[in-house]
């Protein structure tokens, strides 16, 4: 007769389905947490970064190594714990919805594949950073006087009678607008900056790719956030109140940053795809 010693790591391997319902569970509560919180700019972002995630992983599910310790099970399932707790104690979940994905997801690479092999989710780490980066990340650069310049000549061009003063567009009509921070569309260029380095991380691309593409993008962000600025401008006339606030602080402000974001997605899926279906001239990142 034998003896047959058990592996102790076997103790905390979790079978493949047992770490996909965690997943489907983790990213459900996400999910509804992020639909029922005041973070319109958050929700979009939510689904789509999500999906990405879930996509990357499933392209690689024949390769990724199924070997985690009991150490980095251990730490996975605290990670988890720490976060499910956090929502359940502290409803006041404020930056926490966006570190989310990132903490969890971690903890759930280290249950599935241990601290050897996380490397082989990096791109899904990136894609968590970020969606968890948030609008203020960029707070640091100033560029409303760029803004307001570039205003100007929309209105001008368009044949308003304007001048600028600062940051301050005056039109003949009595109306004027102060372009801050918040409206100098540095928000817009972000959020168009994390659509394309999720494109850099869902398609092969090129050196030459990876330099236009966050170039044309932050165009595309500047300018439609200018012409957003300009009927901002003409609307801050008496009687306009309603208007103005719709498109200053109402869903109206998002929409030019969903305009900015379909275009820049738009150009990056059609270009990075025809890029695909020609594999010889794939670049390995």
């Amino acid at each position: 007769m034998k003896l047959v010693r058990s592996d102790p790591t076997q103790l905390l391997r979790i079978p493949k389905y047992w770490l996909l319902a965690i997943g489907a569970g983790l990213m459900a509560i996400h999910l509804s947490l992020v639909w029922q919180g005041n973070l319109p700019e958050f929700q979009g972002n939510a689904f789509v970064f999500w999906a990405a995630a879930v996509s990357l992983v499933w392209r690689k599910r024949d390769d990724l190594v199924f070997n985690s310790s009991i150490l980095a099970s251990l730490v996975g399932f605290g990670l988890i714990a720490i976060a499910l707790l956090r929502i359940h104690i502290l409803p006041d979940l404020g930056l926490f919805l966006r570190l989310f994905p990132l903490i969890t997801g971690l903890g759930l690479a280290l249950l599935a594949s241990g601290f050897k092999h996380l490397r082989s989710y990096w791109r899904e780490f990136v894609v968590f950073i970020l969606l968890a980066l948030p609008p203020t990340a960029l707070a640091f650069i100033e560029i409303s006087p760029i803004t307001a310049r570039f205003t100007t000549l929309l209105l001008w061009i368009s044949g308003f009678e304007v001048q600028r003063q600062g940051v301050y567009i005056m039109l003949s009509t009595g109306a004027s607008i102060e372009v801050y921070h918040g409206c100098s569309g540095i928000v817009v260029i972000l959020q168009v900056l994390k659509f394309v380095g999720l494109a850099f991380l869902m398609f092969p691309t090129t050196w030459i790719q990876r330099m236009i593409l966050p170039i044309v993008g932050i165009a595309i962000a500047f300018l439609t956030n200018a012409i957003r600025v300009a009927i901002l401008a003409v609307l801050s006339a008496p009687g306009n109140g309603e208007a103005f606030g719709y498109w200053h602080d109402g869903n109206g402000s998002l929409v030019f940053s969903m305009i900015a974001v379909s275009i820049v997605g738009a150009i990056c899926y059609f270009w990075l795809m025809q890029e695909e279906s020609d594999p010889e001239e794939w670049e390995d990142w």
